[in-house]
């Protein structure tokens, strides 16, 4: 008895978490690719934190995790869209990022990255502050395919066989 009783609770928690949005804070993560599907970067952002633009699309000023070539790049000082600006489409996360712009430096301060890509069109070049000079381009690179996580699912797949051991050892 006092088994089912715990075994209910667990599930009752576990379905407030999945439909309160505790446990769905909704990442698109997608690689940044070179002209070579060579991997540059990493971009994830947080679909809690976008605005809806009208059509389907919402926008994202500030991301989650951003590195290229290995580093981590320093977050905007203002949240505006003039330095970094995601779009996607709302209706559908597993298209991923449909735009990506940045202008934005690495956190040692040791160079600087524009990049644009949107719709098969893109520039990416990396700036050296000291110099100040190009010290990579590439105008052909594009978003790698998309990744988006369901944590509540996992959540209560877990649920659902600890329910099925324990039936099952109740029952022998």
């Amino acid at each position: 008895m006092l088994n089912k009783l715990i075994l209910r609770a667990f599930l009752s928690i576990t379905l407030a978490i999945s439909f309160a949005g505790v446990a769905n804070a909704t990442l698109i993560t997608q690689n940044i690719l070179s002209d070579t599907d060579e991997v540059l970067g990493f971009i994830a952002i947080n679909t809690d934190t976008a605005e809806d633009v009208g059509n389907g699309l919402s926008s994202v000023f500030v991301w989650e995790e951003f590195t290229f070539r290995g580093v981590d790049m320093a977050p905007p000082a203002i949240a505006d869209g003039y330095q970094f600006f995601a779009e996607y489409n709302t209706d559908n996360l597993f298209e991923g990022i449909q735009f990506l712009y940045a202008e934005v430096d690495d956190v040692f301060g040791n160079f600087a990255l524009q990049l644009e890509i949107f719709d098969g069109v893109s520039s990416i070049d990396i700036f050296d502050l000291s110099t100040q000079q190009v010290t990579f381009s590439n105008e052909n690179g594009s978003i790698g395919s998309v990744s988006v996580p369901e944590p509540s699912i996992l959540l209560i797949f877990f649920t659902a066989l600890v329910a099925f051991a324990s039936r099952r050892k109740a029952n022998k």
